[in-house]
């Protein structure tokens, strides 16, 4: 069995969350003709990410998902300069001030 596991499923394998124990499950289920495919961008994602959760998910509260949404944008500003990080959440809005120029839509006193 092939299965293809995009980087949100891969975290789950290193970083337990919702649904790693029903992943691990699964993979266990199918070991005997198991065959993992992931894309060459995975490794970027996920180092990108694990490094977040280690340096700054404990200390400021940063989510997993929010981890993968910060790395995404860190790795696309390397290629195409981000000029702007728009989220209405307020939590990850104090994280990715520390990275980027953001916007609140929800808020009208944000730059």
């Amino acid at each position: 069995m092939n299965v293809y596991l995009d980087t949100s499923a891969v975290i789950k394998l290193y970083h337990r969350e919702v649904g790693s124990d029903e992943l691990l499950a699964f993979l266990r289920c199918n070991a005997d003709d198991l065959i993992l495919t992931v894309a060459d961008i995975t490794r970027t994602e996920f180092h990108s990410a694990l490094t977040l959760l280690d340096r700054i998910a404990h200390q400021r509260g940063l989510r997993t998902l929010d981890a993968f949404q910060l790395a995404a944008a860190l790795f696309c500003h390397q290629v195409i300069p981000v000029d702007t990080f728009v989220t209405s959440d307020h939590r990850f809005l104090k994280v990715a001030k520390d990275y980027f120029t953001i916007f609140n839509p929800e808020d009208k006193a944000t730059p």
